[in-house]
């Protein structure tokens, strides 16, 4: 990432509208006015003044004292407090809160790891079976909400919420964010119990069942994504800081990214094509299927019994475990030798059947 350091008045004409970058500031009482930064953001001077920035994409670093961020809304990185500053209208922090100094910040509503607020109370659930009843909540009651037996919809473009979805249909046209976690449980023998079936759950042209969490502009999930339904799912997340488990049913997640874990059982079928990381654990279950060809890392355990595509695969922070697929319900016939045809690294140990192939594999610390 290009570095650009402000030390000087003539520093600052110089700083790009856009484009990616790491802004580091050393000028006492200085007044920057952009309104959006791609990269990251350090403040190691007095009294810096940043009047209509609204968004940093990467890292805030506060590293002396008394700057104001007075239009600063979110943060999609950490955020070290290291110096006093003011945030006035700072909202959200997708990363975690550090703060080692006092921040005036009274807005945030969440972050990571939520040291300021305990916005998320668990114990309290909000049940909600129709439309009427979800308008009528209080931000408060909207934090963790079970959506029963109905049709609705959200259009916040934010949400600051755990949703559990049962034997129901959730569209949230504008949502981008959700800071919490979602479980969808659908069963299609369950579906008659909602009003207006039909054309709750049926597109009328395909005559296919529809998507029961309908969120086309979603980017990013802090939390978890779990699913046990009979009905496809599809969503559009690029990001899942949780994990994402599905226990039974097929989902589809293709602009993911980065997820922290991924969980298949029960049959279950997801396809993540454009998944480049997991940063823990990854559980192909018996009878299940992965497709995630462009998958190149895994943080710590790989557990394959069922089938997958993993054709990109280079790196394995711990453990292999790898047991060849049997002829049943998805798979007729089964090719050998299995070839890991890009692994490179496992840094761990590896436990396998015969007939599998490393080609690349340079380093094993068994």
């Amino acid at each position: 990432m290009k570095i650009i350091k402000v030390h000087t008045e003539k520093d600052i004409l110089q700083i790009p509208n856009s484009g990616i970058f790491q802004l580091e500031v050393y000028l006492k009482n200085a007044v920057i006015d952009i309104s959006d930064i791609q990269g990251n953001l350090f403040v190691r001077a007095k009294h810096c003044t940043f009047s209509k920035l609204e968004t940093i994409h990467g890292i805030l670093r506060v590293d002396d004292h008394y700057a104001d961020f007075p239009m600063l809304k979110k943060v999609y990185g950490d955020v070290h407090a290291n110096g006093t500053f003011t945030a006035q209208n700072l909202e959200i922090i997708f990363g975690y809160l550090k703060e080692q100094c006092f921040i005036e910040a009274p807005k945030i509503k969440y972050s990571r790891n939520n040291t300021r607020n305990n916005f998320f109370d668990i114990k309290k659930w909000s049940e909600v079976t129709s439309q009427e009843q979800l308008d009528a909540l209080s931000e408060e009651e909207i934090k963790n909400i079970k959506i029963i037996h109905c049709n609705v919809t959200i259009h916040s473009r934010n949400l600051y919420s755990n949703i559990k979805i049962i034997n129901a249909r959730l569209s949230c046209p504008n949502l981008e964010n959700l800071l919490g976690y979602i479980e969808i449980e659908v069963y299609e023998r369950h579906l008659h119990k909602i009003k207006s079936y039909n054309s709750v759950y049926y597109d009328l042209k395909s005559g296919h069942l529809s998507n029961p969490f309908e969120a086309p502009k979603l980017k990013k999930i802090i939390g978890r994504f779990e699913s046990i339904t009979t009905i496809p799912i599809t969503i559009t997340a690029s990001e899942i800081g949780g994990k994402t488990v599905i226990r039974r049913g097929k989902a589809t997640i293709n602009n993911l990214h980065t997820t922290n874990g991924i969980i298949l059982q029960d049959g279950a079928h997801l396809d993540c094509i454009k998944l480049r990381e997991i940063k823990h654990n990854l559980i192909v279950g018996l009878d299940c299927q992965l497709n995630a060809e462009a998958l190149h890392t895994i943080g710590q355990n790989c557990e394959l019994y069922g089938i997958y595509n993993l054709s990109n695969l280079t790196s394995i922070g711990k453990k292999l475990v790898f047991q060849l697929p049997y002829p049943g319900k998805y798979v007729k016939t089964i090719e050998y030798p299995y070839v890991f045809k890009k692994l490179q690294y496992v840094h761990g140990v590896i436990q396998i059947q015969k007939y599998i192939s490393f080609p690349k594999l340079n380093y094993n610390n068994d």
